[in-house]
């Protein structure tokens, strides 16, 4: 559910806590009422007044028992179906499959603990395809490079560029004019990697 209008009570989400608001709901409040229905009883000496509180006190024994199971049946298949989830984002993590997501089902640390695998799946799903990027820009680059150096009367000319990430901002080049001369170009772009 939308637990939005909790978030001024956090000690009231905290999956830590959620085990003691069980303790209190079915176990202090109602041994609270059984007792102020025994001193009720104690009070009176009207034998239908005590039949009365009695039945009352079996009712909510009752009630009780069947709350008191229900909550804890909810409150496991929930825990159970948060933990189911966060094993399939591990799995996601563990097979590389990147593009999964974590349905985020509470509004606790359990759901601070999904959103972050959201977080790192979607995270690593950009540096996935961030790597492939990067292997396409450094075909392009080795690509602008010249194949081979000029021959150039009275010089040797050797041209070699290696980028400290699989690819940069470096660039050279010969260029070969009609007048027979050769212009030697050296670039560098600010900066490293895929930006520059």
């Amino acid at each position: 559910g939308n637990l939005e209008h909790f978030h001024g009570y956090p000690w009231l989400i905290r999956s830590s806590n959620r085990p003691w608001l069980i303790f209190g709901v079915t176990s202090l409040i109602p041994v609270g009422i059984l007792g102020i229905f025994t001193w009720l009883m104690l009070g009176t000496t009207s034998e239908s007044e005590q039949h009365f509180i009695l039945v009352q006190a079996f009712t909510l024994v009752f009630d009780l028992t069947v709350g008191g199971t229900a909550l804890v049946w909810v409150t496991s298949r929930t825990v159970k179906r948060i933990t189911r989830e966060l094993s399939t984002g591990l799995n996601f993590l563990r097979q590389g499959k990147f593009d999964g997501h974590v349905a985020v089902m509470v509004d606790d640390d359990m759901g601070d603990l999904a959103r972050g695998l959201n977080t790192a799946l979607s995270g690593l799903k950009e540096r996935d395809s961030l790597k492939d990027s990067l292997a396409i820009a450094s075909d392009i680059q080795r690509g602008l490079m010249p194949r081979g150096e000029p021959i150039i009367a009275g010089f040797a000319v050797s041209g070699f560029q290696k980028s400290c990430y699989s690819v940069g901002g470096d660039y050279y080049d010969y260029i070969q004019r009609n007048n027979g001369s050769t212009w030697l170009i050296i670039a560098d772009v600010a900066g490293k990697g895929y930006p520059a």
